[in-house]
């Protein structure tokens, strides 16, 4: 990977676990990526890997929803994450963001659901290693990394701490 400044890669595809978190966010991210050039660090079923743009758009047949680039220093953050590859994908952390989501449309106030695993990720919990705590992305300082999807982080990038790379989404939910 090279020294480019990181940038958030929002896509969709049509693999089933894909279509049910976009059907369960009611939005047309279902993955994000940290883009560095012409590469994506990242978490999928494969676990924690980096893959060429190229294979992810072409072989893998994914959609660009929105790409922005990250403005405050999360060089820190993006060396943190090059040093979980080959770490597992959390299967488990993504259906209990979407059980909490369910349960949240249709009871309150609920107990949270825990931390998020430290030694495994799902795509959008990964990429909030970036800045775990959201002190260099305040956008990200109410995003639980137990729960968060690519739908709340695709919400959060439309504040200061992104500049638009691509066209953003005319409608996010």
């Amino acid at each position: 990977m090279n020294a480019t400044k990181p940038t958030l890669v929002f896509t969709s595809g049509f693999d089933p676990f894909q279509l049910l978190i976009n059907i369960g966010t009611f939005s047309r991210a279902g993955h994000v990526a940290i883009g560095i050039g012409a590469e994506l660090l990242h978490a999928y079923e494969p676990g924690v890997r980096v893959d060429s743009r190229e294979y992810w758009f072409g072989v893998k047949k994914q959609r660009l929803i929105y790409e922005c680039e990250i403005v405050p220093d999360v060089m820190a953050g993006l060396a943190e994450c090059a040093s979980r590859i080959g770490e597992p994908y959390d299967v488990v952390g993504v259906l209990r963001a979407m059980f909490w989501l369910t349960l949240k449309r249709f009871a309150s106030p609920l107990q949270r659901p825990g931390a998020a695993s430290k030694t495994s990720h799902t795509c959008a919990s990964f990429a909030m290693l970036l800045d775990p705590d959201g002190i260099m992305i305040p956008e990200w300082r109410e995003l639980e990394r137990g729960i968060v999807t690519p739908a709340d982080l695709l919400l959060a990038a439309r504040g200061p701490s992104f500049r638009p790379l691509s066209q953003p989404p005319a409608q996010l939910w």
